[in-house]
């Protein structure tokens, strides 16, 4: 099946992170640091309860692998068309989708966003794929910070989004069949 992004969740991200861009205020009135936001969904949205690593199991890989796989999805520098290889079953349409996605984060002052994968652990849904808290600090500290679980699987030599975090984070949806032409007069 055919899949494309409807301007992806830049809209629902960007708007989460440009939200404190729509307010202004005074600073030296108030010489107090404002508090960061942390938007945090539950546990059980999306992903499975992290099951604890095995004793002698395969070692988790480090944090950096999987916060590089959402560095190369945000960079604007990277095609779309190269970044499906970072999700999961990504089909050929979807990198005008990712294009859009990273312009929007720029558009918007987010980038550079700042990735840290945090509490991983084996998931005990999908064997050999890695779920993880993923925090999002954009450029501008007024945004806050945001928080996703996520799921990455290893192809080969390296790791992935998986289709269903790529599914939340970015609102990858199927494409709506073409309406029928109406029949000429």
């Amino acid at each position: 099946m055919r899949r494309t992004a409807s301007l992806l969740s830049a809209a629902t991200l960007v708007a989460a992170l440009g939200v404190s861009a729509c307010t202004s205020r005074d600073d030296s009135a108030n010489p107090v640091a404002s508090p960061s936001v942390e938007t945090s969904p539950a546990p059980s949205v999306g992903l499975p309860v992290p099951s604890p690593p095995a004793p002698g199991g395969p070692p988790l890989p480090p944090a950096d692998v999987l916060t590089d796989v959402m560095y190369r999805l945000t960079d604007p520098a990277v095609p779309g068309a190269e970044k499906l290889p970072l999700i999961e079953t990504a089909a050929a349409a979807e990198a005008e989708a990712l294009d859009r996605f990273t312009a929007a984060l720029r558009d918007n002052r987010a980038l550079p966003l700042i990735f840290e994968a945090r509490d991983m652990a084996w998931s005990p849904a999908e064997p050999g794929h890695v779920v993880a808290t993923v925090i999002v600090t954009t450029a501008n500290p007024g945004n806050g910070t945001f928080t996703y679980p996520m799921e990455f699987l290893r192809t080969g030599d390296s790791w992935q989004l998986t289709q269903r975090s790529a599914d939340q984070l970015l609102q990858l949806q199927s494409a709506p069949e073409p309406t029928p032409a109406p029949p000429p007069r």
